[in-house]
């Protein structure tokens, strides 16, 4: 079987405190080769750096400031982001999570564009991936990004769950963007399955948990964990018809070129 990649997790948050070297276990123990750790804000930041040195074959860190902690002191996070950044080099292998988000409130909204523009450009300057959060901003992210210019960016929009017409958009972005899926698609009240079938080419996917959020089925309700992500990639076996083994194969394709993981960082 090939290794599984979690692309999208925060499991230095504090809803693993209690048994962080078992979560690392079960991780290693499931098959996880790599997960990727985004950061959401300054304040995570010694607790992520503290996550990767416990496991540092396993986690790959990133950074970024997440558009739902963009507030009053969102300028002077992002400097010190950038110096963190630049501080280490190479140390960060993404940028990420970054982004817009709509779905509660739209007061920060210019806030969060010009944050977004910024660390975009961190992205391009580096030569990083991003993860991108766009919840109900999938339209504006996509013209967005087509403004400051395609040229030298790549990503993925996590924690994919819109429509149609945003799938759409987001693939005319072309192959250097992929599409973030998890544990929503196993939930029974969701679209999402449709939303993917027969437009989401196998070659445009990535997956992720984005622990410990978003629990899949049969473990929805609980706290979720990277370990869990066998049920997700079973559920998109299904869904695109494929056995387990093609589906982990083309996953397994798909995040190595999206996060240029070396071979040593994900093999077995």
């Amino acid at each position: 079987m090939y290794p599984l990649i979690d692309t999208h997790a925060h499991l230095y948050s504090e809803e693993f405190d209690e048994d962080r070297p078992e979560v690392i276990r079960r991780c290693r123990e499931a098959g996880l080769t790599a997960v990727l750790l985004p950061n959401t804000s300054c304040e995570y930041i010694a607790r992520l750096r503290e996550m990767v040195s416990m496991a540092p074959d396993l986690f790959v860190p990133m950074i970024g400031l997440e558009p739902t902690d963009v507030g009053e002191d969102w300028e002077e996070q992002l400097d010190a982001l950038e110096r963190e950044l630049r501080t280490i080099p190479g140390y960060y292998r993404g940028i990420g999570e970054i982004g817009l988000d709509y779905y509660w409130s739209v007061e920060w909204r210019e806030q969060m564009i010009e944050a977004f523009r910024r660390q975009v450009e961190w992205a391009r300057e580096l030569d990083l991936p991003m993860s991108m959060h766009t919840r109900a901003a999938v339209p504006e992210a996509v013209e967005l990004l087509r403004e400051w210019g395609l040229d030298g960016l790549r990503g993925v929009f996590h924690s994919f769950s819109e429509s149609e017409e945003d799938l759409e958009a987001i693939l005319s972005l072309g192959e250097r963007f992929m599409v973030g899926i998890n544990g929503i698609v196993t939930f029974r009240n969701s679209r999402l399955r449709e939303v993917i079938k027969d437009r989401l080419p196998l070659a445009r996917l990535v997956v992720e948990t984005d622990s410990p959020y978003l629990s899949p089925e049969p473990k929805r309700g609980r706290r979720n964990e990277s370990s869990h992500i066998i049920h997700i990639v079973r559920c998109l076996a299904d869904i695109y018809e494929v056995s387990e083994e093609e589906m982990r194969h083309q996953l397994f394709v798909n995040s190595r070129k999206m996060f240029n993981l070396a071979p040593e960082t994900t093999d077995p």
